[in-house]
């Protein structure tokens, strides 16, 4: 490089950067509407789009000539073919009296789709055909649309008119990721609103709660229920004594019947709880006494560990005592003293359950809340991730910097 155009070069101005826009996303709608009528002002679309059309309506009436002609030749299954594919051709570009841009577009794009499909049928026949001069005529008039076809799509491309296209479809995709978020605002609030009254709600059960534990009365409840729970234990306990017993030596009860006459003793095998219960006058303790007896004597059959173990079970056992604290126990529960005005209890049961439902409603919305505000960050994310590709897309296909302020709720 001489000097001369080193000199030239330092002072050469860089490329400037587009000017930066920046717009609201409020205004977006209104910023595309305008880069459309903008571009179709500048380009002449409807007007370049009527001329296309009629430009295809005269091929369309040239090609229907030369579908009649093809129809004395039917029976030649070539050209069966052919004018098959040219009826289908044909139906591709009727157009309604008006038509939009973006409708005139998609009909370019179905009809240079079917022409890539028939011209090279009708090529091959050419050349299998040459006395059929309707076929060359064909290919003719079916290559000029298809330059006519791509000549309007470059139109379109050179005149930036498809990406303007893109542009507004995006348009539209963030407006309806945008009514996806103020949704899930609108469902934040509304379960803001659900918890804050749960919670109030939850808040005025515990005062009250609180001031009911201040009664006299509800120490007795309390004592009563702690008194309650206990005697439940025990009795369960015992219950599950009792069945163990009678479960560990029904091996020799099962066999009793050959000793001795003992009329509960199916009742004993089947339910030894409910049997127990209801043999208040303790039938059971005389073939039990036997039972010892002869397993001592050796008289039953059984292997000599099943018969230490119910000796051990019958040793241990005293059944008359466990029948004395089962019954006892009963007795306790169904007659307890210290129990505090039946009312009170109503009182106490019925603030209980409406505290419980009002802390799991508070537990449930606050959870529905904590799940709403996570798709919240997301769909916020995710728009503002595609406001970036949107702004990208300005850039590359119309060469604007453009900017979009979005402000989020959250």
């Amino acid at each position: 490089m001489g000097w001369v155009e080193l000199i030239i070069s330092l002072f050469k101005a860089e490329p400037s950067e587009p000017e930066v826009e920046v717009i609201s996303f409020s205004s977006l709608s209104d910023w595309g509407q305008n880069q459309r009528t903008n571009l179709t002002n500048s380009l002449q679309l409807d007007k370049k789009l009527y001329d296309y059309l009629n430009k295809l309506k005269e091929i369309r009436w040239s090609l229907e000539l030369s579908y009649e002609e093809l129809e004395p030749v039917q029976e030649i299954v070539p050209a069966q073919n052919i004018s098959i594919q040219l009826k289908k051709l044909l139906s591709t570009f009727t157009f309604p009296v008006e038509i939009s841009l973006e409708d005139g577009i998609e009909h370019n794009h179905l009809l240079l789709k079917e022409l890539e499909t028939i011209i090279p049928q009708i090529q091959d026949n050419v050349f299998k055909m040459p006395d059929l001069p309707v076929l060359t005529s064909l290919q003719r008039q079916l290559i000029t649309l298809q330059n006519l076809g791509k000549g309007f799509e470059k139109f379109l491309r050179e005149g930036k008119v498809m990406g303007t296209f893109t542009i507004i479809e995006r348009m539209n995709f963030l407006d309806r990721e945008q009514e996806k978020l103020n949704k899930l605002y609108e469902h934040k609030k509304d379960f803001e609103v659900r918890a804050s009254l749960a919670e109030e709600k939850r808040l005025e059960k515990e005062q009250e709660f609180r001031k009911l534990k201040q009664d006299s009365d509800y120490l007795a409840y309390t004592l009563s229920k702690d008194k309650r729970k206990n005697d439940l234990i025990e009795i369960q306990k015992t219950e599950e004594r009792v069945f163990n017993f009678f479960k560990e030596i029904s091996p020799a009860f099962l066999v009793y019947n050959h000793f001795g006459n003992f009329p509960l003793l199916n009742n004993y095998l089947e339910n030894p709880l409910q049997t127990f219960r209801e043999d208040q006058s303790l039938t059971v303790l005389h073939p039990l006494n036997h039972l010892r007896a002869l397993l001592s004597n050796g008289n039953i059959d059984l292997p000599l560990s099943t018969v230490t173990n119910i000796s051990n079970q019958l040793d241990q056992i005293n059944i008359e005592n466990l029948q004395r604290t089962y019954f006892h126990l009963l007795r306790e529960r169904n007659e307890s003293k210290n129990d505090p005005d039946p009312s009170f209890l109503t009182r106490v049961e019925d603030l209980t359950y409406r505290l419980n439902h009002f802390t799991n409603q508070t537990t449930a919305l606050e959870d529905s809340l904590n799940t709403i505000e996570e798709r919240i960050v997301k769909q916020e994310e995710k728009l503002q991730r595609e406001l970036g590709l949107f702004q990208n897309l300005v850039r590359i296909n119309l060469g604007k910097n453009l900017v979009v302020q979005f402000s989020f709720q959250g």
